[in-house]
């Protein structure tokens, strides 16, 4: 049986194009992933969200942030005659792709190999211009299948928020500018950040971190076995930001949801490829 294997930012473009990597030290590794996608071994999988906020230039993350508006929206509660509502931020669509014709040969050859993309929807998240074809992503045997997976994806992100990780990160920075000048909502706070070059890099890295949490609720809803990253925080712990691939996080969702991660190395030695 295959296995679902979900490939991080950081690993998919390697296992998608072996060959234009020839001088990596572990392409060996990465061309016997390739063609065990190749083979049907792996079911390889894809974050939409590699597409989407990963592909927001970093120095544009921040300006693309304060783009947004907030929009209460209204919710039925299990109280009956009550009504909940939320506020949530609405930033642009509209996003310019960083390197967007490399990232469009890496997932022509992804394709080539049976890998798919995951749908990761948020109200909040920008649209790709690079993800036009139906074909790319998961099928579903209806909307209703479609919708079941899309609202468990937003329960455990909700979940992994609860750890500080994930958009909870932006909405910390958001809460701690807040006045009542700019406004008492985490969007004001962010709106109100100048755009100094600490503050884009802090923000940039958030954004990343919004995107991995996202990619990996997406993957624990659609039952994947192993979440397969380089990702060791080290580049986000340096910058403050929480991150869910801290090992203290990746013990606590391996406990609670069973998915593993795994380094391209470690994926291989337990699929024995």
């Amino acid at each position: 049986m295959a296995r679902k294997v979900v490939f991080d930012s950081n690993t998919w473009r390697k296992v998608a194009s072996p060959s234009k990597f020839p001088n990596d030290q572990d392409i060996a590794v990465y061309q016997k992933i390739h063609a065990a996608c190749q083979a049907g071994t792996i079911t390889g999988l894809l974050s939409e969200t590699t597409f989407t906020l990963e592909q927001i230039k970093r120095d544009d993350r921040l300006s693309w942030i304060k783009s947004g508006t907030q929009v209460a929206i209204t919710e039925t509660t299990d109280i009956p005659g009550v009504i909940g509502i939320r506020i949530v931020l609405m930033p642009s669509k509209t996003i310019a792709p960083a390197n967007i014709n490399m990232v469009k040969e890496h997932l022509n050859d992804a394709l080539q190999i049976g890998i798919r993309i995951l749908r990761s929807k948020r109200i909040a998240g920008p649209k790709s211009p690079i993800l036009t074809d139906q074909f790319m992503f998961v099928g579903y045997a209806s909307d209703e299948e479609f919708h079941q997976f899309n609202n468990q994806s937003g329960e455990v992100a909700r979940d992994l928020e609860r750890l500080g990780v994930g958009i909870a990160n932006i909405k910390s920075l958001g809460n701690t500018h807040t006045s009542d000048e700019v406004g008492i909502h985490w969007t004001d706070g962010i709106a109100s950040l100048p755009e100094t070059d600490e503050n884009k890099r802090k923000v940039a890295e958030m954004v990343a971190e919004w995107a991995d949490t996202d990619a990996l609720a997406a993957s624990i809803a659609h039952g994947a076995e192993f979440f397969c990253t380089n990702d060791m925080a080290t580049g986000s712990t340096n910058k403050g930001v929480r991150s869910i691939m801290l090992s203290t996080n990746v013990a606590a969702v391996t406990q609670k949801y069973g998915i593993q991660f795994v380094n391209p190395q470690e994926l291989a030695t337990k699929l024995a490829l």
